[in-house]
């Protein structure tokens, strides 16, 4: 164990340049058989592991991702792919603000107490939200900039500079939140190996210890890996109560991711109508769809449909094109269905609210919680369900008023991203859109639109709402450290 927590905290393993060399996903895989197989009962008994080892345990991880993947259509290639970027792109991000914690707060920040989502985070962790989200913030920008990256080891103690404030039980409740001992680690994740379908699903998984980044030892913390830290706590306040109810938590959580998005838009200062405005202008009629948001912009009309769910992690690492159609008929196929019906309706010229729709192109933003690594519409049509495709083509837009290429699937922190650019100019919302598709070298499932904007720009820049949120964080949790 000791010697894969070395490599994960080794100094080139922070380099976005160096960190795909060190394979985390590899390392992070074998940190969860170490803790599920290991003999935790008898570890006093139990000889180190030599570094010789251990460098063969590694390799033969390799050798078994080699070993998976055999393909001779390009639709089991393109799947297969999907389920490599799952695995790996998230540890080879390096945005310099936490988009989540922001969303985090920009959601929960203002609750009242009494509000379900608080009261039921608060009866599962024993931490407000307000806090917990302080605490992260602390611990992501106080801990995690230590000068020796070597250093695993986490003490209570390196809270102290806001333990006045917070209390020292609050502290041992949000580390206790998020960490885990290796005996309950070990019971934890036999349970949840019996979900697996096969070897290839439990390789492809993000690892499940997101829920737990941290390793509880006596009154020592160890940090498994800062990017699964940073992953982890960047949506954990969610995570937490979808896992508890997941139809409980949509209930409340929907009108707050829709007016997160609402927020986004506004803070920009695009033209757009909101799904009530439409409703409003339309009227409610047998058959009539809406989606959350349509903007326009320079001609063309972008239409965006938040969609709060997250795709389970089986959906995730599974190359079988209808089980990906079956859990994702709600989130994607419902929201296109949605785009093609109003498109059909909003012609050129038409004014909502003093804003005229154009004539150019369309597009659909469908913007997931999390990312789908789905691309596009186009990505979809050919891998996932085409019938499914061709008939909302057919029967609600009446014609290709949308191209499939002009569809996307992206998670709200590439919109995040996506609008950063657009504020910071020189180009519209509408030509990042038409940059990405006209982009063909794009073919991988990842997120396209925050790779054209990465290739384009030589570091992400956000928008005025998250630096803003993210300074207010920053000093609400200093100004509490200095109390």
């Amino acid at each position: 164990m000791e010697a894969l927590l070395n490599l994960l905290h080794h100094p080139d393993a922070a380099s976005i340049e160096l960190r795909p060399q060190f394979r985390i996903w590899h390392l992070l895989l074998l940190v969860k058989w170490t803790i599920q197989y290991g003999g935790w009962s008898n570890r006093a008994y139990l000889e180190l592991a030599t570094e010789y080892r251990v460098c063969q345990l590694v390799n033969r991880t390799q050798e078994l991702g080699d070993k998976i993947g055999h393909f001779t259509t390009p639709q089991e290639t393109e799947l297969f792919l999907r389920c490599l970027s799952y695995q790996q792109f998230w540890v080879q991000r390096d945005e310099s603000i936490p988009i989540g914690l922001c969303h985090q707060l920009l959601m929960y920040g203002d609750l009242p107490e009494d509000h379900s989502h608080c009261v039921t985070f608060k009866k599962i962790t024993n931490v407000s939200v307000n806090d917990f989200i302080d605490l992260s913030t602390y611990l992501l920008f106080e801990i995690l900039r230590r000068k020796d990256r070597k250093k695993i080891e986490l003490f209570a103690t390196a809270f102290a500079r806001i333990e006045s404030t917070y209390g020292s039980n609050t502290i041992r409740n949000f580390l206790d939140a998020i960490s885990i001992s290796l005996d309950n680690g070990k019971s934890w994740l036999q349970q949840h190996s019996q979900y697996y379908g096969d070897i290839t699903e439990e390789y492809f998984e993000q690892s499940p210890l997101m829920r737990f980044p941290l390793i509880k030892m006596g009154d020592t913390y160890l940090i498994i890996s800062d990017d699964l830290l940073k992953t982890a706590l960047s949506t954990f306040v969610a995570d937490v109560l979808r896992n508890y109810d997941t139809q409980w938590f949509m209930r409340e959580f929907g009108s707050m991711y829709e007016e997160l998005l609402n927020t986004s838009l506004s803070s920009i200062g695009v033209d757009f109508v909101t799904e009530d405005e439409l409703v409003q202008h339309f009227g409610h009629r047998k058959g009539r769809k809406f989606v959350d948001f349509v903007v326009s912009d320079k001609g063309c009309n972008i239409f965006i449909e938040a969609k709060g769910v997250s795709l389970r992690w089986d959906v995730m690492v599974t190359d079988i094109p209808e089980k990906i159609a079956a859990r994702s008929e709600t989130s994607i196929e419902k929201g296109i269905r949605q785009a093609y019906n109003l498109a059909a309706n909003v012609l050129p010229g038409t004014t909502i609210e003093g804003i005229e729709f154009g004539t150019g192109d369309n597009y659909l933003l469908l913007v997931t919680f999390k990312d789908t690594y789905l691309c596009n519409g186009q990505f979809y049509f050919n891998n996932i369900d085409s019938v499914v495709i061709d008939e909302i083509i057919a029967n609600e837009g009446k014609g290709d008023l949308i191209p499939l290429s002009h569809i996307f699937f992206i998670s709200v922190d590439e919109l995040e991203i996506l609008l950063g650019a657009v504020a910071h100019g020189p180009k519209t919302l509408s030509e990042w859109l038409a940059a990405a598709v006209d982009n063909r070298e794009m073919l991988i499932p990842e997120p396209k639109l925050r790779r054209e904007i990465t290739q384009k720009n030589e570091e992400i820049k956000f928008t005025p709402l998250i630096r803003e949120t993210f300074a207010d964080l920053f000093k609400r949790v200093e100004k509490k450290a200095a109390q």
